[in-house]
């Protein structure tokens, strides 16, 4: 023997090998005989029944009744317009929702728009108090000696930049581009947004 085979066991005949290991196929062990191998038994008793229990499909060979037809073809047409009725009311539901979205966000945007104004407003009040500030001190004989004030009131009065209003709409171009306004069901609110 030589070194590298001294831990290998010696090969057995295939006699000696129990029944478990030798497989079905010969092609694995070269010179064993195929042994059948013993198949283990089912426990569970239902499992084992003498009989199987087959589902046959209802009367396929015979003819239908023309009654039969009609009560399918009403049982069709009655799931395809249950179908249609649900459908359209879930749409209904969505488009409803998405009109209360565009009224709050059209209510707000307004809401934003009116305290700009308001704000602007009361800028432009106090810029024509100062402008008439200004334009009395400049008739006075002595403007010289209110010139701190003078440009004072000539500043803040002239600028105008920070008292031009510009609208928020947001909202009102989406209702308009997209075509949502037809999601607004009131005429009368439909027809007054579509004059902004």
């Amino acid at each position: 023997m030589s070194e590298g085979n001294k831990n290998t066991a010696p090969e057995q005949p295939a006699e000696n090998i129990p029944k478990e290991i030798i497989a079905v196929d010969e092609t694995h062990i070269p010179g064993a005989k195929p042994v059948a191998i013993d198949q283990p038994q089912t426990i569970h008793p239902k499992l084992q029944t003498d009989k199987m229990e087959v589902h046959h499909h209802g009367h396929v060979h015979e003819k239908k009744k023309w009654k039969e037809y009609v009560f399918q073809f009403l049982m069709l047409f009655l799931a395809v317009f249950c179908g249609f009725l649900a459908e359209n009311q879930r749409e209904h539901m969505v488009e409803h929702q998405r009109e209360k979205k565009f009224i709050k966000s059209l209510v707000i945007d307004l809401e934003v728009d009116t305290a700009r104004l308001n704000d602007i407003l009361l800028q432009r009040h106090r810029r024509a108090g100062m402008l008439d500030s200004f334009v009395t001190l400049l008739n006075k004989q002595d403007a010289a000696a209110y010139g701190r004030y003078l440009y004072y009131f000539n500043s803040f009065a002239t600028r105008g930049a920070a008292f031009r209003y510009t609208p928020v709409d947001g909202t009102m171009q989406q209702l308009k581009n997209a075509g949502n306004l037809r999601l607004i069901r009131k005429s009368a609110v439909n027809d007054s947004i579509k004059c902004l």
